[in-house]
């Protein structure tokens, strides 16, 4: 047999029941919508059998057709005949709400999650593809750059450098013009060959033609004799290069790098 000895006056205000003591009970079982009413009566059994706190939460809905969210917590005293329990019914329908909401906010976080996820895998397929196609065009242009540069080699091997050594012996000729014209014939030989240094670091074909000439260990002032320009020219086009090639330029290892770096470049020319 179940029943109360005791029900607040707040009974009314939470729960639209009246806190008679007379049937109390299966009025408020009358409440509890029906998909709840048998683990209600469930957890009551057990907690009374084990003398054990009973919790428990459930909806009920009041009088006046209003959905509630309830809790109980109860903890049992035991005596000869009986056994009772003192607690509380709390409306915790609030708690619930926020509790959905927060369910509700997760679920749409975990699937804008997984939305992004999947587009950024759809970008990153697209952006190795069009890397592989880029790798490709950068492949090809190379080889024919290759072929450019033997085909206008072989054409300057063949008809411009005996040409220049031919009117290098005329005395009539200024020397720095015939210079110049050797100059200009490497400066388009090497920007063709360094193809993948000049791609690389943007270089430009005299810039190319100094990065030559430091590799190939050559002073500012042999480079300013044999290219015809002032040690001070020189020493710009050098300051420029190394910006290019992101040395730090009051480092004191910087020669070092540039050295290393320079062999790595025109060891992959």
């Amino acid at each position: 047999e179940m029943g109360f000895y005791f029900v607040s006056s707040r009974s009314e205000q939470i729960l639209g029941l009246k806190s008679d003591l007379d049937g109390y009970f299966e009025r408020f079982l009358s409440l509890i919508i029906p998909e709840h009413k048998a683990p209600f009566l469930e957890s009551v059994d057990k907690a009374v059998r084990e003398s054990s706190d009973w919790r428990f939460e459930g909806i009920l809905v009041n009088p006046s057709n209003k959905k509630i969210w309830f809790s109980c917590f109860f903890s049992p005293t035991v005596t000869m005949n009986e056994v009772v329990f003192d607690g509380t019914v709390q409306d915790i329908t609030e708690h619930k709400f926020a509790e959905e909401q927060i369910k509700s906010l997760n679920a749409e976080l975990e699937l804008r999650v997984l939305e992004r996820t999947e587009s950024l895998r759809i970008a990153n397929d697209s952006l190795e593809e069009k890397n592989i196609v880029l790798n490709g065009i950068i492949k090809l242009m190379e080889e024919n750059k290759s072929k450019l540069y033997h085909r206008i080699k072989l054409t300057v091997d063949n008809y411009i450098t005996p040409y220049v050594n031919k009117i290098s012996s005329n005395p009539s000729i200024d020397s720095k013009v015939i210079k110049n014209l050797e100059n200009g014939i490497g400066s388009i030989l090497d920007s063709l060959h360094g193809g993948n240094l000049a791609l690389k670091y943007n270089l430009t074909a005299r810039e190319y033609k100094m990065a030559k000439f430091l590799y190939d260990d050559y002073t500012a002032k042999e480079i300013s004799n044999m290219m015809n320009i002032s040690e001070h020219t020189v020493r710009g086009h050098i300051k420029k290069l190394k910006t290019k090639l992101k040395l730090k330029l009051k480092s004191v290892v910087a020669p070092t790098k540039l050295k290393f770096l320079l062999k790595e470049i025109f060891m992959e020319n």
